[in-house]
Parts: C-alpha cells; structure tokens; sequence
C-alpha cells in the first residue's frame, strides 16, 4: 500500500504546473453581506506574461461605502499601462451590489 501511495506522489510532483488564473480583473467575489457605513479602499494589479502577449499591465481602483445593510455602492477606475506606452485611464464605472 506505501508503494502505490508514494508511486502516486511522485507522479502526481512530476505533472504538476502553476494554476491558470482568470485574467480579468473587474471580477471581485463578494462577501455574502454588506457591512453598514464602511468605507473599502481596493486595488488590484495583473501584467499578461509569456507567449505572444503583449506584457500589458491592468490596474483596478475600487472605492465602496456601506450605505446600508442592504445596499454598497462602488466607484471603479481602469488604468492600463501597454509596453513601451503612458498610462490611460481605460473606464470608470458605477456598481451598486
């Protein structure tokens, strides 16, 4: 029984690779309830890697207040950076959850 389960590690350790990752980064999961009067400061940062990508470079600002147990409302901000170019602001948008 040791030898199969040991046998099944090292094949296991020999196919493994990184995780594949959405790259999308507007998409946020969220908590299952809103927290009433807090304010939430986020970013997020992604660069596309490898191949034929063009290495460009993603930022996401978020903004959310708790107006109530049942409502946030969110401002959101797009910045992208490609290679060898300025900054620009890609989109701004309104969430309410």
């Amino acid at each position: 029984m040791k030898f199969h389960t040991v046998m099944a590690a090292a094949l296991a350790a020999m196919v493994a690779t990184a995780a594949q990752a959405d790259p999308r980064l507007d998409e946020k999961v969220y908590d299952p309830y809103v927290r009433n009067h807090v304010l939430e400061v986020e970013t997020r940062f992604a660069r596309e890697t490898g191949g034929e990508l063009d290495r460009s470079a993603s930022y996401i600002g978020e903004l959310e207040c708790g107006v109530s147990d049942n409502l946030s409302l969110a401002v959101l901000g797009k910045v992208t950076r490609g290679e060898g170019q300025g900054s620009r602001l890609r989109g701004v948008g309104i969430e309410a959850v």
